[in-house]
């Protein structure tokens, strides 16, 4: 559960070289994500972040977003089967670094790139230094 993610956030954040966590049907909620949101910025070398079958939310798709802004390596996060809301899982998409490899994992991982621009809130939200979840 969210235990198991804060211990794993706080290895990512001391630099354990982790490059594919997948912690799927864990009972991690909005916290646990919001652990590893603040733990990206932090890791130079995770590239897979699989976390579906939990029940996170948008907060914690919030905070992943907000990670990812400080966070070059990760590729790939699959949020299938939990509780965030398609235009969360667009703005995290849209965060992910584009290629065709990335596409294919994105796919896979049931998120899916989006046309247009993100909501004005949410690209007003990510442009500040602070970002509230």
């Amino acid at each position: 559960g969210d235990v198991g993610a804060r211990a794993f956030a706080s290895a990512m954040r001391r630099g354990a070289a982790l490059v594919s966590l997948k912690l799927c049907s864990a009972a991690i909620t909005d916290q646990g994500a919001i652990a590893f949101g603040e733990a990206l910025p932090h890791n130079g070398s995770l590239r897979v972040l699989g976390l579906a079958g939990n029940t996170i939310g948008d907060r914690g798709a919030a905070a992943l977003v907000f990670g990812l802004q400080h966070n070059a390596t990760l590729e790939t996060v699959d949020l299938s089967s939990n509780r965030v809301r398609e235009y969360m899982l667009q703005t995290l998409a849209a965060m992910l670094r584009p290629s065709e490899r990335m596409a294919r994992h994105r796919k896979r991982a049931g998120i899916r790139l989006f046309d247009g621009s993100l909501p004005p809130e949410l690209r007003s939200r990510l442009d500040q230094d602070s970002f509230a979840v």
